[in-house]
């Protein structure tokens, strides 16, 4: 039988995996046949001890390059999904 600590350390790194996996929380829990109030459990324990995780629901500074394409602004972010964001905004040079 494991021990509190080695339950605990398995745990936080089925979160862990969930973090870096790029799934929503419901998709991870049935990829790997995990009862979600189980794993919502772990994951509140983990964002306890360790704060709050980039996948918390807060918003987070994300640095974007700015490219200029006939006189406008252009940034584009690609989601791990598939999913696009553009930006684009019309500048005109300081005189």
């Amino acid at each position: 039988m494991k021990r509190a600590s080695e339950v605990r350390q398995d745990k936080f790194a089925m979160v862990q995996r969930w973090a870096s996996s790029g799934i929503s929380q419901k998709q991870f829990c049935i990829q790997e046949s995990i009862p979600f109030a189980h794993f919502y459990y772990w994951l509140k324990k983990y964002r306890k001890e360790n704060g709050p995780s980039p996948l918390s629901g807060k918003f987070i500074n994300l640095p974007v390059p700015i490219k200029s394409i006939a006189g406008n602004m252009y940034a584009e972010i690609i989601l791990h999904n598939g999913t696009s964001i553009h930006f684009t905004n019309k500048w005109q040079p300081a005189n």
